[in-house]
């Protein structure tokens, strides 16, 4: 489980259009000669109805009225609890992710396609143009640059510095800087 939660945090950062702490995860989990899934799957906000979908089809796929509840670390965390081996702290799961966003993540063939097919999207949001862009250039980062993602890193660093991971997350500081 260890290897699986550190592996997960790493490519959240390496691949971020492909998953991570953004959205959800199942697990299936074998342990003591038991198989066991893990739904941590990302949801609909609490009072999303289905009246909000109809006729709002571009409102429910780009922008903040499309984005679901992430419940993604609340799974990891809940499988470290659970399923760990206890011969790492939560912390030390975290801390090769940290230290890949400050030293740089090498783009990828796959993740330089996909951000020319989102280019509009990326080129109209100042969040999205300081992570995918290359300040030098002002072009997108192509395959084989380096990626930094310092605000991952401190957010990261801050989550495992809090008292409950999952509180910071979902409705303390994290959360707050997450929207």
């Amino acid at each position: 489980m260890d290897a699986a939660i550190a592996a997960f945090l790493c490519l959240s950062a390496a691949l971020p259009h492909r998953g991570g702490l953004g959205g959800g995860l199942i697990a299936t989990i074998y342990t003591d000669s038991r198989c066991t899934t893990l739904n941590a799957r990302e949801s609909c906000p609490a009072d999303a109805t289905e009246a909000f979908f109809i006729n709002r089809r571009d409102e429910t796929v780009v922008g903040p009225r499309a984005v679901a509840v992430p419940t993604a670390l609340n799974g990891l965390y809940r499988a470290f609890e659970k399923y760990s081996s206890k011969r790492l702290s939560w912390r030390q799961l975290v801390k090769p992710t940290i230290e890949l966003c400050l030293r740089g993540i090498t783009v990828s063939k796959r993740l330089s396609q996909d951000l020319v097919e989102f280019q509009s999207l990326i080129m109209n949001n100042s969040r999205m143009r300081s992570h995918f862009v290359n300040g030098t250039t002002g072009k997108l980062l192509a395959a084989g640059e380096k990626m930094l993602c310092p605000l991952l890193a401190n957010f990261l660093r801050d989550m495992v510095d809090a008292d409950d991971p999952v509180e910071f997350f979902y409705r303390g500081q994290g959360s707050k800087r997450l929207l």
